[in-house]
């Protein structure tokens, strides 16, 4: 298992919206040698909403090792939650967030709400912790994801960095079933 300071609060995560998700893992892992590849197909955090809205719509993602910091490739198509889709139509495919873990995630999203921020995605993840998507708008249009560091994602994203230690490209696709209740 992947020691205790690999999910130290900070810069953990870059988000990249892509257009096929195949191409984009080839792509990352061919340039970059990032991977395995993690894939949740139709993925839809609960309690998940948009601007406060319920929403139910579902992504397919893959997270994958790059060092030290995690790749999230992201698919957006028109099932795709509309948060990605008005990214992509606003600024076209590439970055669009950075994952930041949380020790005290309600003292960072107070912070970032008290500062002018504003939680534009907000969800639970299957473990139970807590993400949110925050806008600036006086900065750049990537968004901070606030990811709340709780017990089950530690050892979901220790599992994601423990398999790229000494990856040689074997096995590069790996698919994580679906959390009992979800799409």
């Amino acid at each position: 298992m992947t020691d205790a300071l690999a999910m130290v609060p900070g810069l953990y995560q870059a988000a990249f919206v892509v257009p096929d998700l195949n191409v984009a893992m080839e792509s990352w892992t061919s340039r970059t040698k990032a991977g395995p590849w993690f894939i949740m197909r139709e993925f839809a955090g609960i309690d998940q909403k948009i601007n406060g809205v319920p929403d139910t719509s579902t992504s397919t993602i893959a997270l994958g090792q790059l060092g030290s910091m995690q790749i999230e490739l992201i698919e957006v198509g028109p099932n795709s939650p509309k948060l990605y889709q008005e990214h992509v139509e606003q600024h076209g495919f590439g970055l669009h967030h950075f994952g930041l873990l949380t020790a005290d995630f309600d003292i960072e999203m107070s912070d970032r709400l008290h500062k002018g921020e504003t939680a534009v995605f907000t969800a639970r993840t299957p473990s139970g912790g807590r993400v949110a998507h925050m806008l600036d708008r006086s900065a750049s249009p990537e968004l901070v994801e606030l990811i709340e560091i709780d017990h089950g994602l530690h050892a979901f994203f220790g599992a994601i960095r423990d398999a790229s230690v000494g990856w040689r490209g074997d096995d590069p696709w790996r698919e994580v079933p679906s959390p009992e209740g979800q799409h």
